[in-house]
């Protein structure tokens, strides 16, 4: 007999829990050096570790972890129980995985060298157009620095479940605007640190020519 999906969610949420607090205890790391090894806001691990909080992390922000940290994702956990949960136009941008054939010039691994914290996102729609940012740019974010008032910062938005989408804003006090003539794109979002959080800022562009 299948488990009830809140019993289910919970497994996977203790699971979870367990393997993010060995991570520390092997290496030393508080959660928040650990989010920004991994390329994630320090937000996304600290309220996961309350023990009020309901929700889980998606598939992404494990793997990212992981990769990060140098260990294997939780056992016994269907990536499928804990999905990347999509918000339609909210969803910027994505982690850019630099390699020969993404980054022939290698024009994105000269930028990120060995600066700690610095991490790429291809943008995913025409939230920046207006600030020339273009669909299919790569933006290098710098999640060690804050964020002034004019600069373009890459931010999460958690739904009610704990489910967190990566947007590229135009950062002015406390309230991410896009820069853009898609009326879906326009809604300003409050920054309050729970539902949407800063995660970085962006410091660099690298656009390859079309073909």
């Amino acid at each position: 007999m299948a488990k009830p999906k809140s019993t289910a969610r919970a497994d996977v949420r203790d699971t979870q829990r367990a393997w993010l607090r060995q991570i520390v205890r092997d290496t030393g790391k508080s959660l928040t050096q650990i989010a920004a090894e991994a390329h994630v806001s320090h937000t996304t691990l600290t309220r996961f570790d309350r023990p009020e909080y309901a929700g889980t992390l998606n598939t992404l922000t494990v793997q990212q972890i992981a990769e990060a940290m140098g260990v294997e994702p939780p056992k016994g956990i269907n990536p499928a129980e804990t999905p990347v949960r999509r918000m339609g136009p909210q969803r910027d941008a994505e982690p850019f995985a630099a390699n020969d054939e993404t980054d022939p010039h290698g024009a994105v691994k000269a930028l990120i060298g060995n600066r700690p914290g610095a991490a790429p996102f291809r943008m995913k729609t025409r939230a920046l157009e207006l600030r020339g940012y273009l669909v299919g740019d790569v933006l290098i974010v710098d999640v060690n620095a804050m964020p002034r008032e004019g600069d373009i910062v890459c931010a999460q938005v958690y739904d009610f479940a704990g489910n967190a989408e990566t947007v590229m804003r135009v950062y002015e006090k406390l309230v991410l605007t896009a820069a853009t003539l898609d009326p879906e794109l326009q809604k300003p979002l409050f920054v309050d640190g729970e539902r949407v959080a800063v995660m970085g800022v962006v410091t660099d562009l690298v656009r390859t020519r079309s073909r």
